[in-house]
């Protein structure tokens, strides 16, 4: 008895947490729409989603897609054609490149203060990537993620190489103009993994990377 009573009194309290929750969650966005405009047209993103229409289809090379399965094989052969087929062999002197550096990528050395310095500096409103990790989260576990990130980005650099997870990419399709049935009206938007940015931009924000200069591969 003491139990069914108890129950009915947290079931009532639970709603109105979550109902006083949502409406301070709906202030926040529309508070946010001057300063902060993506994070308004975010939510608003996500709550017309379902009212959207998925019964298009999609066409390329005479085949057609109605099926959100087949549309993605399909969108996925379009892009693999243009980004493949026809692509010329690319054969770069090192010794006669104007971009290259006497520094090596294995002599690149980060410090804790680097990295740290670009995790505080994340867009929290980017999307994350195939790791499912946000820059939200990247960006408040900052201080206690630096140093065991920067151990990792300079075994990248000192070996020349990098977690193959980190080459990977979410890819959206993203409508350009005219009909959305056809494929090519459609360009891939890649979205990496944040933790890959965040190497690429403390690489690209050395001293010699600013003075205009590239690290050779």
């Amino acid at each position: 008895m003491k139990s069914t009573s108890s129950h009915l009194f947290i079931r009532p309290t639970i709603k109105y947490l979550v109902r006083s929750k949502h409406r301070q969650y709906l202030a926040k966005i529309e508070a946010s729409f001057k300063d902060n405009p993506k994070e308004f047209w975010s939510y608003h993103k996500v709550f017309m989603g379902g009212r959207s229409c998925t019964n298009s289809a999609i066409c390329f090379d005479g085949e057609v897609a109605t099926k959100p399965a087949q549309k993605a094989e399909l969108l996925n052969i379009y892009f693999c054609s243009v980004f493949l087929s026809g692509t010329p062999d690319v054969n770069i002197d090192p010794t006669n490149n104007p971009l290259r550096t006497d520094m090596e990528i294995s002599q690149i050395q980060l410090s804790i203060d680097d990295v740290r310095k670009h995790l505080t500096g994340l867009d929290t409103s980017k999307a994350c990537g195939p790791d499912g990790i946000s820059a939200h989260l990247l960006k408040e576990c900052s201080q206690q993620i630096a140093p065991s990130l920067c151990g990792i980005f300079n075994q990248s650099l000192s070996s020349d190489q990098i977690p193959k997870e980190w080459k990977s990419a979410d890819i959206t399709p993203i409508h350009k103009k005219d009909s959305k049935e056809l494929a090519e009206n459609y360009r891939p938007i890649s979205l990496l993994l944040t933790v890959s940015k965040v190497l690429e931009r403390c690489v690209f924000n050395r001293p010699f990377a600013r003075s205009g200069h590239m690290v050779r591969n």
